[in-house]
């Protein structure tokens, strides 16, 4: 699945840069991964993915209470992410997950190319206030 949207290069910079990746396995089959940046007090929600054929089994959510619980142990309190302002059923998701769309972004990516984004964000209990158990 990375090797299909993000070439080795990349994924190298990327790790040297401070991006943390994590997968997802169903069946001992990798169905989905994330990778997530911590910056100063905020988490950067980088990627998010599940294969189409294992969507709707609740693994992006488990991802996404697996990013929370990093950020209840690390003392973070913000996740955010930028996400296409036309796709509308991943920002109906991150509503849905608790994130509140907040800023418009427009970043040329060159070639006459435009990013048009919405950053969204949520903000993360205490641990104390968590009801997420996990097993590392």
């Amino acid at each position: 699945m990375l090797e299909t949207y993000q070439n080795k290069k990349d994924l190298i910079t990327q790790l040297q840069e401070g991006y943390e990746y994590y997968t997802i396995a169903r069946d001992e089959r990798l169905v989905g991964y994330m990778a997530l940046v911590p910056k100063e007090h905020m988490l950067l929600l980088s990627k998010i993915y599940v294969a189409r054929s294992e969507r709707g089994h609740g693994l992006g959510q488990k991802m996404l209470a697996f990013a929370e619980h990093i950020c209840q142990e690390r003392g973070i309190k913000t996740i955010y992410l930028r996400v296409n302002k036309n796709n509308t059923h991943s920002i109906a998701w991150y509503r849905h997950s608790g994130f509140e769309k907040g800023r418009s972004l427009i970043q040329n990516i060159g070639n006459g190319f435009f990013m048009d984004d919405y950053e969204m964000e949520k903000s993360i209990a205490d641990c104390s206030q968590s009801h997420h158990i996990f097993k590392t």
